[in-house]
């Protein structure tokens, strides 16, 4: 998986979950989950503005066991 320029994130009512790479409103770098469908151009988060540059697919979560180390 590699970062891709947020124009060629997916778009439309099937589009999946991504990961996103941007700036808030005060210029800070942010990472965070959205559906692509909602990346462009921006969008709040809390009290943030959010625009992303980059997007990638989610990676496939961590297998788990049923069990439980104590």
């Amino acid at each position: 998986m590699t970062w891709q320029p947020i124009a060629t994130a997916p778009k439309g009512l099937s589009a999946d979950d991504v990961l996103l790479y941007g700036t808030d409103d005060e210029g800070d770098p942010q990472m965070w989950v959205s559906n692509a469908e909602y990346a462009q151009p921006s969008e709040w988060y809390g009290a943030r503005l959010l625009t992303p540059t980059h997007w990638m697919p989610l990676p496939e979560p961590p297998q788990t066991s049923d069990a439980v180390d104590r």
